[in-house]
């Protein structure tokens, strides 16, 4: 009786209301980033207004939603103009407006690209995205059609259809955090998991925070299109068909053609479900504060490091883009070369960029097997066989003609190398250094001069463990 009542006391030590107070902004907070916004939004409403009749000007994202987390300086303010006005030439008579509005705002300008282009600018310390859009506010608070729109045309109405219908801000807050203490939060290229306009929708269908950790250990199951299938909408899209290679599906319900879950891949769709089984058993701080990454104790032979240097002027998810196709391409040619079974992770900070190649065998034999067709196929074809490894000893195994190559690559570093010679993309060619084996491994790991983030994801890589589990 009294260790179950020692449990218990210890369980009431973990408190989602204590999370919240820690991850929720301080009313300073708040009153900063509103003055900074209004001051921006001002200067955009002037400047814009001169140029373009009619053009609107609007603060999206978590902030006007009151999601935002303590501590996060990144504040999204659309100019948003009429269709009519600019027609096909958005980027031509906008960007220039975006730059004159920065310019006035004293502050630099850094160009950045996603469907439309933007641009990105720190004032009063917080980070500025001030992006050019289509106004396709029609009537009744429809979206209006427009052939030279893209979903980011969207983000405004997003905005608006969460501060409508989210009653638990603090609720979504927590689900942020969590995501991003268990390492799948954000829908760019280089996490490819859970945005927050995602995580909005979630705490809207089920009511809190506690609701979608259920809802997701428990009731997420492989449906019809094998793959857990959430709606927000009772219209369905025309077509699902065009979902069908997404790994998790949210329909928007603001535009029921578009998926809202489509960033999400499998890892870390698979790796939210089993947090929230997890969480669900056992609730703990660690699934919203992880502790550091455990320090690696030994390092398999098979891992590679492939370390870049960037070029200036290339967004991180460009970066991550190319990163993520290399190192597919490792991993398919490292396979097919008989080196086993392999994965492949990136990672981009600031100026350290990363690859990390895990794969089944270190060594290989100097002669490789290649099998010819079978003992009953046509003479011709046995023949061309013969013909091709003339000069070689051609046997039988298992009914068909083989014959004994010399293998191009006997190491997995040799053929990396080579590889990286032909596909690494120019924006990381600048410099390429890869570390191969335990022992290089082991010296660049302990060496103080390597970057701790770049440590941290060797640790994180390489644990056997979940990072609520350190």
């Amino acid at each position: 009786m009294a260790k179950a009542i020692n449990k218990n006391r210890k369980d009431r030590k973990f408190s989602l209301n204590a999370i919240l107070s820690e991850i929720t902004p301080a009313k300073d907070e708040e009153r900063r980033v509103m003055h900074a916004a209004a001051f921006v939004m001002k200067t955009a409403r002037t400047i814009a207004g001169r140029k373009v009749p009619g053009v609107k000007v609007m603060l999206v994202g978590s902030v006007p939603k009151n999601t935002a987390l303590k501590g996060v300086r990144d504040i999204d303010v659309f100019v948003l103009f009429p269709p009519e006005s600019v027609g096909s030439e958005l980027e031509d008579i906008a960007m220039p407006i975006i730059r004159e509005i920065v310019d006035s705002l004293g502050t630099p300008a850094i160009s950045k690209f996603s469907q439309h282009p933007y641009i990105s600018t720190v004032y009063d310390g917080f980070d500025f995205d001030i992006v050019p859009a289509y106004n396709l506010l029609g009537r009744n608070g429809k979206i209006k059609e427009c052939e030279h729109g893209c979903p980011v045309d969207r983000t405004p109405f997003h905005t608006t259809y969460v501060k409508k219908q989210l009653k638990k801000p603090g609720e979504v807050r927590l689900l942020k955090k969590f995501c991003r203490g268990i390492g799948v939060y954000g829908a760019d290229m280089q996490h490819s998991g859970f945005s927050g306009y995602l995580c909005e929708l979630l705490v809207i269908k089920y009511g809190s925070f506690m609701g979608v950790v259920r809802a997701a250990g428990v009731k997420w199951k492989r449906g019809d299109m094998e793959k857990p299938c959430m709606t927000l909408t009772t219209k369905p899209p025309n077509d699902m068909e065009r979902f069908r290679q997404d790994e998790m599906i949210f329909i928007d319900p603001v535009d029921p053609e578009r998926n809202v879950a489509s960033a999400v891949c499998i890892t870390c769709l698979e790796t939210f479900v089993g947090a929230c089984k997890d969480f669900a058993k056992k609730p703990s701080r660690e699934f919203f504060f992880p502790k550091n990454p455990p320090v690696v104790r030994n390092i398999p032979d098979c891992v590679i490091l492939v370390l870049f240097t960037r070029m200036e002027g290339v967004t991180d998810d460009v970066i991550s883009s190319q990163l993520s196709r290399v190192g597919r391409l490792i991993e398919k040619r490292l396979e097919c070369d008989g080196f086993g079974e392999s994965t492949s992770h990136d990672f981009v900070s600031g100026e350290n960029l990363a690859l990390i190649i895990k794969c089944g065998k270190k060594t290989l034999s100097s002669m490789m097997t290649r099998e010819g067709p079978p003992l009953c196929a046509r003479t011709e074809f046995l023949d061309a066989f013969r013909k091709e490894h003339s000069g070689r000893k051609i046997s039988t195994k298992k009914g068909r003609l083989v014959v004994e190559l010399p293998r191009k690559y006997t190491t997995p570093d040799a053929l990396i190398e080579s590889m990286l010679a032909e596909n690494t993309p120019k924006h990381l060619r600048t410099s390429c250094t890869l570390l191969s084996g335990s022992a290089s491994l082991r010296d660049y790991y302990d060496s103080p001069l390597t970057p701790q983030d770049v440590k941290d994801f060797i640790s994180r890589t390489l644990s056997k463990k979940k990072s609520w589990e350190w």
